[in-house]
């Protein structure tokens, strides 16, 4: 039913003169304490009754705590129009300030204070009055007490009674208690259950696709953890407002979906499960039909790890986070994003050349030098290298030696070592070259086990100096490093490295290429998909390159198997 129904009816209620009591039930988080309130407010010409009190029942643990709760809460819906109403908000004022009557003592009456509660359920006359979290009351409140209160309110004193809960939170006991008497008090019955668009509607006015795909992914209609992933996103808006559409995009959807398990999901979900497990892993153990409820809520989330989730993590927990250490992740993170697009941008600029016959040599060449003017300086060397040498091809007349010298310039401050020897052999400008030396002083000085896999695996590397590097570091601490690593095609450049360093020259070095064989093998037993990896990325292309080579296979056979 559409929310505008849903008005509807309950106004229907509040016109009718014979129904006085409305249960409004519905799940938890749908809406329904939000609903009312607003509907209060905007439908008060509507309402007969002169006075509106709305008491949460969460911890009420009496009856008489209850009419003191109606009392203090009340307030008119309209101004004075008689004497009567005068006299009744005499009374309401009386029952708010009844703590001050404590202490005052009449003779043969005693202490006024102690008598009060007793007139409390005949003060509350011609109110409407909400009772709302029904299954949250303390369990002191016997519920058949509390709708005898409903009954007197109904019956004796010209008041409509709104009860909203939610039936299913309710224990055995208490569903009997209430089926008992919704025939006897209840006149009217609504189910509060509105459509998903509507409560987004409420929290996010403004369309917002990509945060809604994350609650329909697992079909959640809550309209607190609406609430909470609109806080998230506004805590966090000011840091990444001048990112990539795409960085803010991913970022914006990995708050609402870390907030979903935080608020919604944590039964099934912890946060710790979430960062272990990329989603594509979750829906290989769907197909292999090994999934459990952790893994099929990762897989419709689509949720993968982030370097920023930690950072959303602290705000969903403690309420803030170290917001400079954020900035710097943020920095970090939002290049590769226009990266992405540099590269999408240039596979359009290809496709000019291999999808039809359409395109000439000139507009080829003015596409190319359009990308070149806006993202030269985000993809790889290589990329940049081989599109202005095509151009070349094509037009005689066009010289990409300077684009290419300036893109070296602009790269090789923080190239790795691999690249720095493409850039060493393509541009030999004393510009280029004199930061290429200084570049390398930099990385002896500060270069990761990556950048040396790299180097090794580079045809110009082969260097002493990453040896003596590479031979510093433990099996161990390898098995570390790659079980963490996340470069290109990082796992072909191991399996090159390991055939080059069997080679029958001068240079071999065998002991480099047993060191990663053990790692990777170690590696591969850790999972089905592991073995899988290890095999077609690995071993699979070791041994094509043996076979080029002419040298014998040393794969390990558990592989093969695996293969198999």
């Amino acid at each position: 039913m559409d929310a505008i129904r849903y008005d509807e009816e309950v106004c229907a209620f509040f016109e009718s003169d014979s129904q006085r009591v409305l249960l409004l039930q519905g799940l938890w988080g749908t809406g329904k304490t939000y609903f009312w309130k607003h509907l209060v407010q905007r439908e008060r010409s509507r309402i007969d009754e002169r006075f509106y009190s709305y008491v949460s029942l969460f911890g009420s643990s009496s009856v008489s705590h209850v009419k003191s709760l109606v009392m203090f809460g009340g307030k008119a819906l309209r101004e004075t129009e008689d004497v009567g109403d005068a006299l009744q908000r005499a009374k309401t004022w009386l029952a708010r300030r009844r703590r001050y009557f404590g202490a005052l003592k009449l003779p043969y009456v005693g202490d006024i204070g102690s008598i009060l509660p007793t007139f409390e359920e005949l003060l509350i006359r011609d109110y409407l009055v909400c009772f709302d979290d029904l299954e949250r009351r303390n369990r002191s409140l016997d519920l058949e007490q509390f709708f005898g209160f409903v009954s007197v309110l109904k019956e004796q004193n010209n008041c409509r009674v709104v009860i909203i809960c939610n039936e299913q939170e309710l224990s055995a006991r208490d569903r009997r208690i209430l089926t008992k008497y919704r025939e006897k008090i209840v006149d009217r019955q609504i189910t509060y259950a509105p459509r998903f668009a509507d409560n987004f509607r409420l929290i996010f006015p403004t369309p917002d696709e990509n945060i809604e795909q994350v609650f329909r992914s697992i079909e959640l209609n809550n309209i607190r953890v609406f609430q909470q992933t609109l806080w998230c996103l506004r805590y966090f808006e000011p840091h990444i407002a001048d990112r990539h559409p795409a960085f803010v995009q991913t970022f914006r959807q990995q708050c609402a979906k870390l907030s979903c398990v935080h608020y919604a999901l944590s039964k099934h979900l912890t946060f710790e499960q979430m960062r272990s497990m990329h989603w594509l892993f979750a829906g290989w153990e769907r197909r292999a039909e090994v999934q459990d409820e952790s893994s099929r809520l990762i897989e419709q989330l689509e949720f993968s790890s982030t370097d920023a989730d930690e950072f959303i993590i602290r705000y969903l927990r403690d309420g803030y986070c170290d917001l400079a250490a954020l900035g710097a992740v943020v920095t970090k993170m939002d290049p590769q994003y226009r990266r992405s697009e540099g590269e999408e941008a240039l596979r359009a600029v290809w496709a000019l050349y291999r999808d039809s016959f359409r395109a000439d040599a000139t507009r080829i060449r003015d596409a190319a030098l359009g990308w070149f003017a806006k993202y030269h300086t985000l993809v790889q060397f290589d990329s940049t290298k081989y599109l202005l040498q095509f151009v070349a091809e094509i037009d005689s007349s066009f010289d990409p030696q300077p684009y290419i010298d300036q893109t070296a310039l602009a790269l090789v401050a923080d190239a790795d070592a691999s690249t720095l020897a493409t850039i060493e052999k393509d541009s030999q400008v004393p510009e280029v070259q004199f930061a290429i030396a200084m570049r390398r002083e930099q990385i002896v000085e500060s270069r990761s086990l990556e950048e040396v896999i790299l180097s090794l695996g580079h045809p110009d590397g082969w260097n002493p100096a990453d040896f003596a590097q590479f031979d510093a570091y433990t099996d161990e601490a390898l098995y570390d490093w790659l079980a963490k690593a996340d470069g290109t095609s990082l796992l072909g450049q191991i399996a090159r490295v390991m055939v080059r360093a069997q080679l029958q020259a001068s240079d071999s070095r065998p002991d480099v290429a047993d060191k990663l064989r053990r790692v990777v093998t170690r590696l591969a037993e850790r999972s089905p998909l592991d073995r899988a990896r290890a095999e077609k990325f690995i071993f699979h292309l070791e041994r094509k390159y043996r076979t080029e080579h002419g040298l014998p296979d040393v794969t390990p056979r558990a592989a093969d198997e695996l293969a198999s």
